[in-house]
Parts: structure tokens; sequence; C-alpha cells
């Protein structure tokens, strides 16, 4: 059964059951700046969910005491996810939102750390969100 494949150059072509490839390529049109290319690989999904986690990290420091240690949960994710994909988060920035959060924890006045961390939490989100737009 022949399909409608969209090219690089936006032209219309035929595409039959002898070319498989191009069949394929029928899910992705390319050049498009919508959803028609975004591509649900491990990366981005790893991403989404290191974002969505961030979110609910903000939402969660917010609300809560300080004296949780479940942030640190967290905090592993983002640290696993910086050694795991090279060069996506700066680890300088993901080793001082470690220590912030440690700050936060462990000290009597946690407020300065906490302000400082939400600095941290907002790279981690604006950079993912760079990597999956890629900005």
């Amino acid at each position: 059964m022949p399909g409608v494949l969209i090219c690089q150059d936006n032209s219309k072509r035929i595409a039959t059951p002898a070319e498989p490839a191009l069949l394929s390529s029928l899910l992705y049109t390319g050049g498009g700046a919508g959803m028609e290319s975004f591509r649900f690989t491990l990366f981005n999904n790893l991403t989404m969910f290191v974002m969505a986690t961030t979110l609910g990290m903000v939402l969660a420091r917010a609300k809560t005491r300080t004296a949780a240690t479940w942030p640190m949960f967290y905090w592993l994710i983002v640290v696993g996810f910086a050694l795991a994909f090279k060069y996506s988060l700066s680890l300088y920035l993901v080793a001082a939102g470690v220590l912030l959060a440690m700050l936060v924890r462990f000290t009597r006045r946690p407020q300065p750390a906490r302000i400082a961390e939400f600095g941290v939490l907002a790279y981690v989100f604006t950079r993912c969100l760079e990597l999956l737009l890629l900005w």
C-alpha cells in the first residue's frame, strides 16, 4: 500500500512497499519546529523526567519543612543524569546544588541556602528545556 512521503524540501512523493526505508521515514518529516520533529528517545524522556521532578522539588521546597531528607534523592537523580549524559548539565552547578541541599538540611538558618538552591533549580529546569528544544 503506497503512502505519501514528505521530503526534506517539503515536496511530496509516493512511497511504495518496495521502499521500506522511505515508509519508515513517514513518521518523521524532519525540519519542522513542532511536535512532528520531537523524538521520544531515552535522553528526551529522562530530560522530561528531570524537568518534572525539578518542578516538584521547587513546590515541595516552598511548602515543606527543611529537615526533610528526601530532597537528597532528587539531587541523586540530577547527579546521575549529569554523569550519564556528559555536558548536559554543569557539574559545578550540580555540586553546588548538592551542597546547598545539605546546608538547607543541616544548618540552623537555612533560608539563604534555600534561596540559592532555588537559583540552581532554575538553572536545572532551564537547561533541560534548552536540551529538549535544541537551543
